[in-house]
């Protein structure tokens, strides 16, 4: 995994952390046609962000796409 953003809410006291992965694209297609497409990846990255608060106790676990 690879870290995008971390931020701290001094506010909230609250850290925001956002990671990435990647896993494999289960919605891949191996026609001819699909094949041209930049959309048709082996793999798709996914991305989560915690928010975690000043004691290490996790508060959110989001799960998006983009």
């Amino acid at each position: 995994f690879r870290m995008e953003q971390f931020t701290f809410d001094s506010n909230k006291k609250e850290y925001h952390i956002v990671v990435s992965f990647l896993l494999e694209n289960k919605n891949s297609s191996d026609s001819p046609l699909a094949k041209l497409s930049s959309s048709n990846f082996k793999f798709e990255r996914v991305y989560k962000e915690l928010t975690i608060n000043e004691q290490g106790v996790v508060q959110g676990f989001f799960i998006f796409n983009h």
